[in-house]
């Protein structure tokens, strides 16, 4: 399976480390030149509506946001370029976890009923369901039923990979809520993709390991910001359904949810 690896050209060296880390192993890194969010303008408004794409629901991404969603973008056409049945899409700035290899030079995420697998941990709680065992250690593959942001290590089917372009164009939100967010999905009468997550995780980037390295080449080069909401769902009997049932949804979540470990 190939990978292909978002990266700034002012920022190359992230790249080489990943040549370093991987080298003798097989794997195929193919290099992305991510779009630098120093060179787009800042949005004024929301995106408008293309046929089809994420509903931006007012939300207005900064430019950085934006360039992240573009390069992404540019990934997944790379991939369509070629005949592959499935590829991994990474960021510069991860870890790979024991056997990584190994299971990327295997069919073992090809032959899966998932449109989208996540390789990565964020440490945020999710909740999982039906995990099969995978060969090699004592990870298994399950469905993830909830939202567990972070786009730094996902596999894609060819048919999520034309899905994902037609949901993000024009780049209406945030490339982690245009990939895993499925509630959102819902809401917008989109079908959400079934997603798998691997556990132990294989991937984390830097800011999520639990010991990262002192590697100053890794610290993040753009906040965790947004642009101000110009926009408000208008008050309707579902919205207030959804409100009064958030209590009851907590509460089962917190007795549901498990946080993926990295190994």
């Amino acid at each position: 399976m190939k990978i292909y690896c978002i990266n700034l050209d002012r920022f190359s060296e992230r790249f080489t480390r990943l040549q370093s880390l991987l080298a003798g192993s097989g794997l195929d890194l193919i290099r992305i030149s991510a779009l630098d969010g120093k060179r787009l303008r800042e949005r004024q408004a929301p995106a408008q509506p293309r046929p089809q794409a994420l509903p931006a629901k007012g939300t207005m991404l900064t430019r950085f946001e934006i360039g992240a969603v573009l390069s992404h973008r540019k990934a997944w056409r790379a991939f369509l370029r070629t005949s592959d049945t499935h590829a991994l899409f990474i960021e510069d700035d991860v870890y790979f976890g024991e056997h990584f290899a190994r299971y990327l030079l295997s069919p073992a995420f090809e032959n899966t009923k998932f449109d989208i697998i996540n390789l990565e941990t964020t440490n945020a709680p999710v909740v999982l369901r039906r995990g099969v065992v995978l060969p090699y250690d004592n990870r298994k593959l399950y469905e993830i039923t909830t939202y567990h942001h972070g786009a730094g290590g996902y596999i894609l089917s060819r048919a999520a990979a034309k899905r994902l372009l037609i949901l993000s164009a024009g780049a209406p939100d945030g490339i982690d809520t245009i990939i895993f967010n499925m509630a959102r999905h819902r809401e917008a009468g989109i079908v959400p993709f079934k997603q798998g997550q691997v556990s132990p995780a294989l991937i984390v980037q830097h800011v999520c390991h639990p010991n990262p390295p002192d590697n100053p080449l890794l610290n993040s080069y753009i906040g965790d910001r947004r642009g101000p909401r110009t926009a408000r769902t208008p008050m309707s009997f579902a919205k207030i359904r959804k409100e009064l049932s958030r209590p009851f949804r907590k509460a089962w979540f917190k007795l549901n949810y498990k946080k993926i470990p990295f190994a």
